[in-house]
């Protein structure tokens, strides 16, 4: 937030999510390798760590364009493998909470009920197939993020409102979802536009 050692602080968020996946949450999951769930958290925690990774990669100055690009790449496929499997699940399972598919079931008193986790799924396979093969890819983050912060709005602030005296049930969905929704941003805002990117290319005319 303050901008002091940005890099760095990216860097080692980055690094800290990325260790429990490796350390927690992928050894949990395959202790159960047919919980969805398990795979699911495993995969947040993974986006955690891409959205930070490619910020620290914008922040690189002293580098090579390669080692930019190499760690770009990396956090774009942390997000976007997250963000196709999440896809399939919403599709799956519409009548569970949108964003990021957990266990919950979405309550009827949301408005719309089912409507937004097959918008989000909608949404994720498109912009998850550009953040995979690396096209529009500053677009599709950004509509995937604005997806997740609308999500949050409509479906996951009414939670929190019913259920304010659960902190497991009201403001940790809202938390954790609208996290998400930031590394997603964050990966948005860390990739350079398409026109500014071909006119850096090195095989660019001029």
């Amino acid at each position: 937030m303050t901008k002091i050692q940005a890099r760095l602080s990216a860097s080692l968020l980055a690094l800290t999510f990325f260790l429990f996946v490796v350390l927690m949450d992928a050894p949990a999951w395959a202790h159960h390798p047919r919980n969805r769930i398990g795979l699911a958290l495993v995969l947040r925690e993974l986006s955690f760590s891409g959205g930070p990774l490619a910020l620290a990669a914008s922040l690189t100055e002293q580098w090579s364009e390669r080692g930019k690009h190499v760690l770009a790449t990396i956090g774009r496929y942390f997000v976007a493998v997250p963000v196709l499997f999440y896809s399939l699940e919403q599709f799956l399972h519409g009548d569970h909470v949108p964003g990021v598919p957990l266990e919950p079931l979405t309550p009827r008193y949301v408005y719309g009920h089912a409507i937004w986790t097959y918008l989000a799924a909608v949404v994720y396979t498109v912009a998850g197939i550009l953040l995979l093969v690396g096209k529009k890819t500053r677009v599709a983050a950004t509509w995937t993020g604005l997806t997740v912060l609308f999500v949050v709005l409509v479906v996951y602030v009414p939670i929190a409102v019913v259920e304010r005296a659960s902190l497991d049930n009201g403001l940790n969905y809202v938390a954790d979802t609208l996290m998400f929704c930031g590394t997603v941003l964050l990966l948005a805002g860390a990739v350079p536009r398409e026109a500014s990117r071909r006119a850096t290319s090195p095989n660019s005319p001029g």
